[in-house]
């Protein structure tokens, strides 16, 4: 999810699970994965986790593709939930290995 301005002070933090939102703090680098020994299995089952969280349901925002430069992209959904974050990030990964972007 992209965050063009921050509600209130909780949203960004929420996201990352810090400030005691949410159950975890998702790692969201290769350094942090690699830190932990987690394999891609166990990486992509924490996202999931972390972004179904209940506590964090009500921090809605705009989900767009990041490009390579990591500035924000297209606009895929806007001022959604975490949890639908993850489903349509999840679609169009499938769609993207299947070719279709």
């Amino acid at each position: 999810m992209y965050w063009d301005e921050v509600a209130d002070e909780y949203s960004h933090s929420a996201m990352h699970g810090y400030n005691g939102i949410g159950n975890d703090i998702p790692k969201v680098k290769a350094s942090q994965i690699r830190s932990a020994g987690m394999t891609n299995d166990e990486w992509l089952k924490s996202l999931e986790a972390h972004y179904n969280d209940p506590k964090i349901q009500k921090y809605k925002r705009d989900l767009h593709l990041i490009n390579s430069s990591g500035k924000k992209g297209k606009l895929i959904k806007a001022n959604i939930s975490p949890s639908e974050a993850w489903k349509l990030t999840k679609k169009w990964a499938k769609e993207k290995l299947k070719g279709k972007h």
